[in-house]
């Protein structure tokens, strides 16, 4: 989830959505603010409050080596490690800006792998990335070529993942079933594990009309005047929901149910501990 700690596009505060997501029986949550560790400790606290397990990553861009945008990327820290994976995700914050001012914030793909390889964080490439915009083509070559030129850096085991999104968008369009069942058959044929989320920006369908006022803060320009957000999917979906979208992206039971233990498998990997792990209290 983001939460309205990343500055014009998550809508709710950590300890709503801890306690939303405590509501719906989930055992743990996982807090992916973009560009910096900033609702971090609030969601950790909050955690604490309910007996859920604290997952910290962050959204960050990365870059390609000439400055270009490749990607926005999930980084996730593995936990109950006596704080490695923890301290692996500052340092890639850390260097995302330290680019100063006149330079393009983000971190370099090469410079990230570097990081990366410590194997105490995993790297996860979502609907924003090059490799999913690729898939949106009707040739596999883009895509697998994309998928292919990650996989030479990031070449330690669970260091890099696909995330899968479907916000039940057109067919063809970013956050489509369709997209994310490219980006599915595309990691299951180089062996890279997938797993589901929901991109998660707010609690409540509802919400989604305090995003497309952010969205308009975020881009300087009035309602209606830019591409607003397709639809009101981006909420904490409860399990039975998931299931049923892990189920239209696959349209295979087997094969939904495998997507959903992957998730579950890299969530226990990163359930950070926060004595040991962030040197709570």
């Amino acid at each position: 989830v983001a939460s309205g700690f990343s500055s014009h596009y998550g809508v709710n505060r950590p300890e709503l959505l801890v306690e939303a997501a405590h509501n719906l029986g989930f055992d743990a949550l996982a807090i992916t603010d973009r560009d910096g560790l900033y609702g971090a400790v609030k969601h950790i606290g909050a955690c604490l409050e309910v007996d859920l397990s604290p997952v910290v990553g962050v959204d960050l861009p990365v870059l390609d080596e000439d400055g270009s945008l490749l990607a926005r990327v999930v980084v996730l820290a593995h936990g109950r490690n006596q704080g490695l994976g923890w301290a692996t995700l500052c340092s890639i914050v850390t260097e995302s800006h330290s680019g100063g001012k006149k330079k393009q914030f983000g971190i370099k793909r090469s410079k990230l792998a570097s990081l990366v390889s410590s194997g105490f964080v995993t790297v996860l490439l979502g609907p924003d990335s090059d490799v999913a915009k690729s898939t949106l083509g009707r040739s596999k070559t883009a895509a697998l070529k994309a998928l292919k030129q990650w996989l030479v850096l990031f070449d330690k085991p669970g260091a890099l993942g696909i995330e899968i999104v479907s916000l039940l968008t057109e067919p063809g369009k970013m956050f489509s079933s369709a997209q994310a069942r490219r980006m599915l058959e595309l990691a299951d044929s180089l062996n890279v594990p997938a797993v589901l989320t929901n991109s998660v920006r707010y609690i409540n369908p509802d919400d989604a009309i305090t995003a497309d006022i952010l969205d308009a803060a975020r881009f300087l320009e009035p309602l209606g005047k830019f591409e607003p957000q397709p639809n009101a999917q981006a909420w904490l979906k409860p399990k039975a929901l998931m299931q049923l979208v892990a189920l239209e992206i696959t349209e295979d039971r087997k094969r939904a149910r495998k997507l959903i233990a992957d998730t579950s498998l890299l969530a226990d990997l990163c359930r950070l501990d926060p004595v040991s792990d962030c040197g709570w209290g």
